[in-house]
């Protein structure tokens, strides 16, 4: 008998790694899509886009159907406005309107409270996209062109030095020694 189960060894290392697979394989391919669109969003050019991937922000709670700890997969900071970028590698329709992400940014940057945030979800280039929203909903090779079609400078550039300072200051307060501070 423990014979048998010696020469199956191969058996019992594959069961596991394919559990493992199977667990997490939706986080891994998140990460890996959101590290994607982060290297496309480098593209930009630095003079007039601010790139923060990962964005914590703290709210109050008085947004609905959400904590108090939020996070954002990416904001593009420009003249031309602020750009939530959120990426979902999913099959799946794209509903709603990202009013959540952009209550908590707008909530966040209070005293910005005329600039235009303007919320982008991302698919992957092999995933069909089917919309019911009033967000832009792009496959991840029209980011960039999406982006790029705003082109009326709406926001100084003290303003948005300023909107990223901020931002960044909030996301390394939400983080002690590597933390998340809840």
């Amino acid at each position: 008998m423990t014979e048998a189960i010696l020469d199956l060894w191969y058996f019992w290392l594959f069961v596991p790694v394919v559990l493992i697979y199977l667990l997490y394989r939706v986080k891994v391919k998140d990460n890996i899509d959101e590290k994607t669109i982060s290297v496309l969003l480098r593209e930009l050019d630095s003079t007039k886009y601010k790139v923060i991937d990962n964005q914590i922000l703290r709210i109050d709670g008085t947004i609905p159907r959400i904590g108090k700890v939020f996070q954002i997969d990416h904001i593009v900071i420009s003249n031309y406005g602020v750009f939530i970028v959120e990426t979902n590698n999913y099959k799946r329709w794209a509903l709603g309107d990202d009013f959540v992400h952009t209550q908590a940014l707008r909530q966040s940057l209070a005293e910005y409270q005329l600039i235009n945030i303007i919320p982008i979800i991302v698919f992957p280039d092999n995933v069909a996209i089917k919309e019911k929203t009033n967000t832009k909903v792009v496959h991840s090779v029209n980011l960039l062109k999406t982006i790029k079609e705003y082109t009326v400078e709406t926001i100084t550039n003290q303003e948005k030095h300023s909107i990223y300072s901020k931002l960044v200051n909030l996301n390394t307060e939400m983080f002690v020694n590597g933390r998340l501070i809840k």
